[in-house]
């Protein structure tokens, strides 16, 4: 899965430098943010093991750092010992941040803020405010890309036009 994002005010230099100054994310989503022109990115984490609380105290942590901003966007990492709960945290977060776009990826090892969890039960949230930027979600199948080819089959796929400068976050199975 895939995510394209165009910021049309700033150029990659800009962003590379707005990246650059990026001092990492504190423990417990609490001042974990970036701020440049407006955007503000921010963290949560939690191993509780009851699913609904996990979720609930990441969620929290981004509400407050994002400090009201809207969430547009919403990496989502969680142990896949909750699988049969996907369901009900994604809705979960989709009524608290309403992100434009919500992604993720389930994994034994989560990271967010200064902690880093192995092997047990846990939420990690990634979310950012990015006023302006243009998404395009997308997947693609280990069989589309071996009939891919250059030119329209990515245009169609992405939904951006190499002329937009798309940049880029991909997340590979």
């Amino acid at each position: 899965t895939s995510l394209v994002y165009h910021y049309p005010r700033l150029s990659r230099s800009s962003v590379t430098n707005l990246l650059d100054e990026y001092t990492g994310l504190t423990s417990g989503g609490t001042a974990s943010k970036l701020e440049g022109p407006s955007m503000r990115f921010a963290s949560g984490i939690s191993d509780a093991v009851n699913v609904r609380q996990a979720t609930e105290a990441a969620c929290q942590q981004v509400v407050e750092a994002l400090r009201g901003a809207a969430c547009h966007v919403v990496f989502l990492f969680v142990s896949p010992i909750y699988r049969t709960s996907w369901p009900a945290l994604i809705g979960y977060l989709r009524d608290q941040l309403r992100p434009t776009v919500l992604i993720g990826c389930s994994g034994s090892g989560l990271i967010g803020g200064s902690q880093e969890l192995e092997w047990v039960s846990g939420v990690s949230l990634v979310a950012a405010h990015l006023p302006e930027v243009r998404f395009y979600p997308f997947a693609v199948a280990p069989e589309e890309l071996e009939l891919s080819s250059p030119g329209g089959f990515w245009v169609d796929k992405i939904g951006a036009s190499p002329d937009a400068n798309p940049a880029f976050v991909v997340l590979a199975d």
